[in-house]
């Protein structure tokens, strides 16, 4: 739960990842001798270096992705705060175009991707999400969301823009 806790605040509140000292003070109590906190305290420390080499890893592939798009679709419109966002969460957009046809598509070469906004993935409407932030109906019904994971490389960013591209191009 706490490992959670930090995570939330790292990503989700755009804060700094706070220090593994920092977090060892919260578990050592009075004198600070307990040995299961200091534990604790290293296997935070060895996390939230994880988490920092994941992050940056994360936005690489985001950032190669829409590179890609934008240098190849200029229509593209991109949703969201560029910085205050999860890493490897991307959400595009691309005016006068079905989303639904391009989710399967890609599903069809392998590619799994979302329509809309996570909070109403299993509607086919347009999410109350993406009118929230303005966008008209004709730019939302083509929105995807494309999430990198752990298992993801920047040549899996690479090959998903460029197939996405592709269809474009032909649908």
């Amino acid at each position: 739960m706490i490992l959670y806790l930090i995570e939330y605040d790292a990503y989700h509140a755009n804060q700094s990842i706070p220090s593994w000292r920092a977090i060892g003070k919260w578990f050592a109590g009075g004198n600070g001798k307990r040995g299961g906190n200091r534990r604790m305290s290293i296997a935070l420390q060895y996390h939230i270096k994880e988490m920092r080499e994941s992050e940056k890893r994360l936005k690489e592939m985001a950032k190669t992705f829409k590179n890609i798009i934008s240098a190849k679709y200029p229509q593209v419109v991109f949703n969201g705060d560029s910085r205050k966002r999860l890493p490897g969460h991307v959400s595009v957009s691309f005016p006068e175009r079905d989303g639904e046809a391009l989710l399967h598509l890609l599903d069809l070469k392998g590619i799994c991707v979302s329509t809309g906004a996570a909070c109403n993935s299993r509607s086919t409407e347009i999410s109350h999400v993406l009118r929230a932030i303005g966008l008209p109906d004709d730019v939302a019904k083509g929105t995807l969301r494309v999430t990198f994971g752990h298992g993801n490389t920047v040549q899996d960013a690479e090959v998903i823009a460029n197939t996405l591209v592709v269809l474009l191009k032909k649908f």
